[in-house]
């Protein structure tokens, strides 16, 4: 037996107590690195994701690359760069992994010009770079394929690859990468990410070799969540959380851009295979405006799909449409009323399909419409002229009775095409008052994207018909006249 003596533990209980500290400690140090590992691996890809997106809104807005000098960088050039700093083997590494699309054209990107970029890594720089004296933050984008590349790699070490492969870019294998579990026999494919621009997509998992209608599905585990997560962090989902987790045959509604891992878990196996879909066409960026006082114009704009009208209705009416609405989803016991208190809802949902005007149409019907009235009345002036002319009241070729009921059905012309003049411009008044003095005359805009994302703007603000007119270049001298 240990004993122990009066002045504390022997010394071999303190050698055993040592060596498990020491073990603990190595596995703790194990744990911890590999944790670091997958953590740099998923900021990378992130960091990537965002300047990408970013990069892409900014060529789509103003058809120029946010780059920091005009000085381009040939791809040559930059492998050198590769090959001198992180190994010659790594030059080639580099090159295997260009787009089949890439043109022969790199510039740095200005990051400082991507607005609302938050990145997980900040110190991935490009030294070789700054001693070249070229102005760098680390990453370079390609003119052709707009694809971004970096300097400072990122190891990946995917199942199979004992050495791991440094990613200077976003590839499959890297994004879709695996873990070290064991898969499924057969294969698990995601399907449904959108090729166009959509509000949302369905995604879907599949096993090709397995029916919807098998009976042991419920044993089978299907997970979800955003990002690229590792096996353990899916595994850790609760199966209380049903929103991530799901039935197999469920499609998934995900609605904003990013990577999407899919876990599956074979019951009698217990294998498990993890997918990660990376979406990308999901238009989760709404239009957004500018308004200035100098020039008065509208700067409305969309980083995704780009705008395609922009339509208004004056603020009284649009309050009494939206009162409406909001009265007609209430009263109908619709369980999302409440959410359709906010306007834009039911811009999309269809509620008040009157709420808005297309401007250009309405102000060339409202033109068209006062220009043929006052043609109209120049037309009876002149002929009531050219009459006069060629009927003197002489009492033999014209009796002054007959002059008199002519002027009387001359003047009632008159008064009915002014009549229509003055009904015409109470109209539109709005369209009159340019400066949007009063509620009747003040507007609110809608601006609607591509891809179906409205955006409402006016109902706090001053905005005035002059506004929309020298967005849309129309001649506010027309609506003086």
């Amino acid at each position: 037996m240990i004993k122990k003596n009066n002045k504390g533990y022997s010394m071999i209980v303190l050698i055993i107590a040592i060596v498990v500290i020491l073990i603990l400690a190595g596995v703790s140090i194990s744990t911890l690195s590999s944790s670091r590992e997958r953590t740099e691996i998923m900021n990378f890809i992130y960091d990537l994701n965002s300047i990408s997106d970013k990069v892409q809104s900014y060529y789509i807005e103003t058809g120029t690359l946010p780059t920091t000098s005009n000085e381009a960088i040939d791809i040559y050039t930059m492998a050198d760069y590769i090959g001198a700093n992180a190994g010659t083997d790594q030059r080639d590494v580099f090159l295997s992994q260009l787009s089949q699309y890439d043109s022969d054209k790199y510039y740095i990107v200005d990051l400082n010009q991507l607005k609302g970029l938050s990145l997980k890594e900040t110190y991935r720089g490009i030294q070789s770079l700054k001693d070249a004296n070229i102005q760098d933050n680390g990453y370079i984008v390609n003119e052709g394929s707009l694809k971004v590349y970096v300097e400072k790699g990122v190891k990946y070490k995917a199942k199979g690859d004992n050495q791991g492969t440094t990613y200077y870019t976003l590839t499959s294998r890297l994004v879709n990468g695996q873990d070290n579990y064991t898969t499924l026999e057969e294969d698990v494919v995601i399907v449904g990410n959108p090729q166009n621009w959509v509000k949302d997509a369905s995604i879907r998992v599949v096993l090709p070799k397995r029916s919807l209608t098998q009976s042991d599905w419920d044993r089978w585990t299907f997970k979800w969540d955003l990002g690229p997560k590792t096996q353990e962090e899916l595994e850790n989902i609760p199966e209380t959380d049903t929103r991530r987790n799901f039935k197999y045959g469920e499609k998934l509604v995900v609605k904003s851009n990013g990577i999407y891992t899919i876990y599956v878990k074979e019951p009698d196996t217990g294998n498990v295979t993890i997918k990660k879909i990376n979406v990308t066409k999901i238009d989760d960026r709404s239009p957004s405006s500018i308004f200035t006082d100098e020039g008065w114009t509208i700067n409305a704009f969309d980083n995704e799909t780009g705008i395609k009208f922009i339509k208004y209705k004056t603020l009284n009416e649009y309050r009494a449409n939206v009162a409406q609405a909001q009265s007609e989803a209430a009263s109908g016991g619709d369980p999302n009323a409440e959410a359709r208190n906010k306007v834009d809802y039911f811009l999309m949902d269809g509620y008040g399909t009157d709420l808005i005007y297309e401007f250009e149409g309405v102000i060339t019907d409202y033109l068209t419409r006062k220009s043929e009235i006052l043609n109209a009345i120049d037309e009876e002036n002149e002929s009531y002229r050219r009459w006069e002319d060629e009927h003197p009241v002489d009492g033999i070729i014209v009796l002054q009775s007959e002059a008199d009921a002519k002027r009387a059905a001359h003047l009632s012309y008159l008064a009915d095409y002014n009549r229509e003049l003055e009904e015409l411009k109470k109209q539109y008044a709005y369209l009159e008052d340019l400066n949007g003095s009063t509620d009747e005359s003040r507007l609110v805009i809608y601006i609607e994207d591509y891809a179906g994302n409205g955006y409402v703007v006016g109902d706090n603000d001053l905005l005035s018909t002059s506004i929309l007119a020298r967005s849309f270049s129309i001649d506010i001298a027309r609506l003086r006249e």
